[in-house]
């Protein structure tokens, strides 16, 4: 009895995951068309980008990937516009941007936006540059 109360409590668990994840997706995907969502990543990654750019080469990070988030910091800095598609694809994946309330605006005006802060998006963007960058394995 126990054994088949569990498999269908996991059965329910995956279930519910995967419908939590189709709306997510529905949800928060289209602010990656969005004009407004996007000004704001490019303005938060070329916020984002000096403190890269002058993070030490010893420092939390493998040499390799600190070679790799640099690359990144230095490209992003020369032309900010070309890394918004990247960074706002990863940006709508993460806490910072789906825990932070309904959206506000559509996407029909081309004001939908995530309530998160400059703030919160600055984190979620910290957050990501490691994969964004391409580092594959970092302590």
């Amino acid at each position: 009895m126990t054994t088949k109360r569990f498999a269908l409590d996991a059965c329910l668990s995956v279930l519910l995951c995967v419908g939590i994840s189709a709306d997510t997706s529905q949800t928060y995907g289209p602010l990656t068309q969005s004009p407004v969502f996007r000004l704001r990543v490019q303005f938060i990654t070329a916020q984002q980008a000096p403190v890269v750019l002058t993070e030490a080469a010893t420092g939390s990070y493998t040499a390799a990937c600190h070679t790799l988030r640099a690359n990144l910091a230095a490209a992003l800095a020369r032309n900010p516009q070309a890394y918004v598609d990247v960074f706002a694809a990863h940006l709508v994946t993460n806490v910072n941007v789906t825990g932070g309330g309904s959206l506000t605006g559509t996407l029909a005006a081309g004001t939908l936006d995530t309530p998160a802060t400059d703030a919160a998006l600055l984190a979620a963007v910290a957050s990501q540059w490691s994969t964004v960058a391409g580092c594959i394995t970092n302590p």
